[in-house]
């Protein structure tokens, strides 16, 4: 195998022939455009390349390779001399695994366009449509590079990225009729070959013989090539097939009716030219035929009737396209039956199914596992040599360690760099082992804003999302369990019990899969106690799995400090910094970075280094930063070891010390520090250095003029948060779809601001409060933001509540990016920070005066923009609402408490819940609805969706809060409610037979005031007429 790289100059060059060491590489799919026109091997002997038309599409490859931080690439056009046949033949037979095993596929589409003008009213992209039409998927090889790949990325013929193999799923498959499973890495060992079969179908090669040699990986088998040989090779093919998966597969091909390639199993001719040819069902249609007979139906729900045969025609493909005689038609209707009176089968749409597994995603799902930088060549091996790791992954679930190592090190010792080495690993050695099991990565990430991404929660979700990707069949048990949970934005939140259960569910049925979970970081998680009922589980699932009669195969890799302290009755383990090949990674690292010459005192130094590290990876690499910088002064080797002496052995030391160096600056590195500490959510670089521009200090406490605010280039912005952070900072690129973001280089930097007191040794303005402080800069900031800059007068249409289409509001949101980066968290976080701070015994109360009128309306600088910038029509906010309201909607419940002080519009019905006491009624606020009471709030005002107050608390299921408002004379009775009020409460789980009040319970005070349907409700729940 040849790669392509740029060599320093600039050049485009060709690797020797590599066989082992093969380093990591980007690889490109495109469709081939006329032979003259495309680069070939012996064009890149000279400059000539760059004049030939394909040339287009290798510069885009290395250069968007250069972007994810990959050296080489490998383009089929010129990467093998197709003038030497042994290599074209070996390169055809091992091209499914160069594929495989690329970190990146680039798939170029030549005629899509990403910027092309048309109505997006519709919610489709404007590139989407010839998307869909692209010539890439009615091409033979093109399948294999769609397949192979676990990370596929689609860009325009201008470079623009589209989205991935997994975002544009549901696109490619109603193109293609491949199953999202197969999109989403299900291994392609575990589908039947008919139904391979059919993912061939419509597709194209230049040469015949090619539609046959273009398979050779997707099923797995080998065979020479014999170009000339024309429809022999499809009767080679299937001769290989028939060999390797038995005379019953051969019998499937060749069973009339059966779908079958026309060459392959010599079926009748195609139908050529015909482009409306119905879909055939989906994988969810077959997964409902199979499923079990009946389902339990929870209580007080309908019987729900789906008819999934709701496909509509094929899409079109261009002409020349190769059809095939036997389409199976789309599923005829599923009926339901009716075996008694509390049983049904329960059939889920495709669309509500696809729904409830996209709703286990979350932002930035993989972003930590993404983030961490991958180690020197070579360096970590010694983890796949260690006997406990081979013990581990070779013996399965054993009762020597039930599935489960435990890698443990000091803080900075390299864990997460370690674990990202073993998901490549096992990753990897998936595909050699035919995709035996599933590898689900889930790293702990305390430095995020989410709490998906550091909680036990986030880890289910993640799992249970990627065994249903690549297990199809668990997707029965799956759609039976949730058959009623609402999938939609605003319905009900996934739990851990639920997702525990249905785990536990999977393991104990008859389904064999194999699962891997590599879980870093536990001691970034944001609750202790969430760890500790995690792992409990953990060794649960585990022991369950261990049983004698479970199908399943269970690994678990755990990383973390020495804490939390966690006992595990078995399992293995190994500790990162007593393992000596550790440090000889770490030597080596140290020889390979340190820059200065060669010689006796480099390997002095670089051995006082290692003997000061104390195994912590971290300190080096800090360590040799500094080294590095002192050696491009031109400082003496024998300097540099006595300014190595100087320098502290404890990691928390050595931070102290190299902020300490920040000197007058020291202002601008409090600021940075205090934003990534204290953000709401990760800042982009721009929104980083802006915000910080409107966190100075004024000596007039004016707002800076708009002129003032700058906004450097990309290129300086980074060595501007490099140098104000002193390298404790970093700005880190995960891929083209996402922006970049800035982060601490490591989670003990975080600690040691916060915990060790670090910032506030820094800044001793901060030392009392430095939360509380630290949120009024932030808001103090934001404010001023908001405050100078004025609504355009183009733009102003946009403030309207009743604005607009998502079309033309990305448009608007865009160009606001561009021209004032901050703004947007600004608008959205200025009554957090404020929220915060008042939290944190700063008041803001002087501040919130300031932001409502003489009616207690919220000012228009902050609404305007909110709804400018606001997607959903729903939360945009109205002109009548009042700021009290808007704080209690957003359950900001200290802000809240000082508006009730100072505010006279706490009984104005202004939103959409009605008014403050009926919204915090809805969210069960006790200390809030007693305050509103107290202020003279009205218990019985109607309004709102609910009525009035009391029936508010109720459809929350908020018990206590009833009673407050019962206490306080709210009318059960007002409009009829009072039957309603009581229906809500039981269905919500209340306990009819609960003791209190004047009465005893619900059944003595319904029969003393004469309730009658009351009385039978509670009858029919249950109630105890003897209590």
């Amino acid at each position: 195998m040849r790669l392509l790289y740029f060599d320093d100059h600039g050049a485009l060059r060709l690797t020797d022939d590599l066989h082992d060491n093969v380093p990591a590489y980007a690889i490109l799919s495109h469709t081939w455009g006329d032979d003259k026109d495309e680069v070939a091997f012996d064009d890149l002997k000279s400059e000539s390349w760059k004049n030939k038309a394909g040339s287009a599409k290798i510069g885009f490859c290395g250069e968007q390779a250069k972007k994810d931080k990959l050296e080489h690439f490998w383009v089929d056009t010129c990467c093998i001399n197709k003038n030497n046949q042994n290599e074209l033949s070996q390169a055809i037979t091992m091209m499914f695994g160069w594929y495989r095993d690329a970190q990146k596929c680039y798939v170029y589409l030549s005629g899509v366009r990403a910027e092309e003008n048309g109505n997006t009213d519709s919610g489709q992209s404007t590139w989407e449509p010839n998307f869909r039409r692209s010539r890439w998927f009615t091409r033979g090889w093109t399948l294999q590079e769609l397949l192979a790949p676990d990370n596929v990325e689609f860009f325009s013929e201008e470079g623009k990225f589209l989205g991935t193999k997994q975002t544009l799923a549901q696109s490619i498959h109603e193109v293609t009729t491949i199953p999202l499973a197969a999109l989403c890495g299900t291994p392609l060992a575990q589908f039947p070959i008919d139904e391979k079969l059919r993912w061939t179908e419509r597709r194209e090669t230049k040469k015949k013989e090619d539609g046959a040699y273009c398979l050779l990986g997707i099923f797995n088998v080998f065979m020479t090539l014999n170009y000339g040989e024309g429809d022999n090779a499809f009767c080679r093919l299937r001769g290989k097939i028939n060999k390797k998966f038995g005379s019953n597969v051969a019998a499937r091909l060749g069973a009339a009716g059966e779908v079958r390639s026309p060459r392959l199993c010599q079926s009748p001719a195609p139908l050529n030219g015909i482009t409306n040819l119905p879909k055939r069902p989906s994988d969810f249609d077959q997964l409902a035929q199979a499923r079990r007979s009946s389902v339990p139906r929870p209580a007080k729900r309908a019987r729900t009737s789906c008819n999934t045969n709701t496909f509509g025609s094929g899409d079109s493909f261009p002409s020349g396209s190769t059809t095939i005689s036997h389409m199976g038609s789309a599923s005829s209707h599923i009926q339901q039956s009716h075996q008694d009176a509390r049983h049904d089968t329960l059939i889920i749409s495709e669309d509500k199914y696809n729904a409830l597994l996209k709703s286990l995603l979350f932002e930035r799902i993989n972003f930590r596992v993404d983030n961490v930088r991958k180690p020197l060549l070579s360096t970590c091996q010694w983890l796949f040599r260690h006997p406990h790791f081979q013990t581990w992954y070779e013996s399965g679930c054993s009762a020597q360690h039930s599935g489960f190592l435990w890698i443990k090190g000091k803080p900075g010792c390299g864990k997460s760099t370690l674990m990202k080495v073993l998901f490549e690993w096992a990753r990897k050695r998936k595909s050699k082992d035919h995709g035996r099991q599933t590898v689900v990565p889930y790293f702990f990430n305390a430095r995020a804003s989410a709490f998906l991404e550091k909680s036990s929660l986030g880890l289910y979700r993640t799992v249970v999302y990627h065994l249903l990707s690549s297990y199809p069949k668990l997707g029965t048990l799956f759609a039976e369990k949730f058959a009623f949970k609402d999938p939609g934005p605003l319905g009900e939140e996934w739990t851990v019990e639920e997702l525990q259960e249905f785990l536990m569910d999977a393991v104990e049925s008859n389904e064999s899969f194999g699962l891997c979970l590599l879980i870093d970081a536990l001691d970034e998680a944001e609750y202790e106690d969430d760890v500790r009922d995690m792992i409990h589980f953990l060794v649960h699932l585990s022991d369950r799995a261990s049983a004698s009669d479970s199908s399943c195969k269970l690994r678990i890799c755990l990383s973390s400090r020495h804490y939390p302290h966690i006992n595990i009755t078995t399992g293995l383990s190994l500790v990162v910094e007593d393992q000596l090949e550790h440090d000889q990674d770490i030597d080596y690292f140290i020889t390979k970075e340190l820059t200065c010459h060669d010689g006796h005192e480099k390997d002095e130094l670089r051995a006082e280094i290692l003997e000061k590290s104390a195994r912590i990876f971290l300190w080096v690499v800090l360590v040799v930063k500094i080294m590095n910088k002192l050696d491009e002064r031109g400082v003496p080797l024998s300097d540099m070891k006595t300014q190595l002496r100087s320098i502290p052995a404890d990691l928390k030391d050595l931070f102290r010390k190299i902020l300490k160096k920040s000197g007058h600056e020291i202002g601008k590195s409090v600021l940075l520090f205090q934003w990534m500490l204290f953000s709401v959510r990760p800042l982009q670089p721009a929104e980083l250095i802006v915000a910080m521009q409107y966190s100075e200090p004024l000596d007039d406490q004016q707002s800076p003029s708009p002129m003032d605010i700058s906004i450097p280039d990309p290129k300086r912005l980074t060595k501007l948060i490099l140098n104000h952070s002193r390298g404790l900072v970093e700005v880190v690129e995960v891929g083209p779809s996402q922006a970049a973001t800035v982060q601490f280089i490591h989670e003990t930097v975080r600690e040691f601001l916060l915990k060790e007191n670090g910032l506030a040794s820094i800044s001793q303005g901060l030392a009392a409060n430095v939360a509380g402080i630290s949120h009024q800069v932030l808001r103090i900031a934001c404010l001023r933001c908001i405050s100078m800059n004025d609504m355009p007068k183009e733009y102003e249409h946009y403030c309207e509540a009743s604005h607009k289409t998502n079309a033309s509001l990305d448009i608007f949101r865009s160009a606001m990016r561009e021209k004032l980066p901050f703004l947007d968290y600004a608008i959205a976080h200025l009554l957090e920070h404020a929220e915060q701070a008042q939290k944190n015994d700063v008041s803001q109360q002087d501040f919130l005066k300031s932001q409502i009128d003489a009616n207690g309306l919220w000012v228009d600088s902050h609404r305007h923009w909110w709804n400018a910038l606001e997607r959903y029509k729903s939360r945009k906010v109205k002109p009548n609402v009042t700021l009290i309201y808007f704080v209690a909607e957003q359950k900001y419940s200290h802000l809240l408490a000082v508006l009730l002080s100072i505010s006279n519009a706490i009984n104005t019905s202004c939103g959409k819940y009605g008014s403050v006491l009926q919204i915090s009624s809805y969210y069960g606020s006790q200390e809030t609805v007693k305050t509103l009471l107290d202020k003279g709030a009205d218990v019985n005002a109607q309004g709102g969706p609910y009525g009035n107050a009391l029936q508010a608390a109720s459809q929350g299921g908020h018990e206590k809060t009833v009673q407050i408002l019962l206490d306080k004379g709210a009318d059960a009775a007002s409009q009829g409610g009072h039957e309603k009020t009581v229906q809500i409460l039981l269905d919500k789980g209340a306990d009819v037979n609960a003791q209190g009040g004047p009465y005893g319970n619900a059944l003595q005070a319904a029969s003393r005031w004469g309730y009658e349907k009351i009385v039978q409700m509670l009858l029919d729940k249950g109630a105890d007429v003897n209590a």
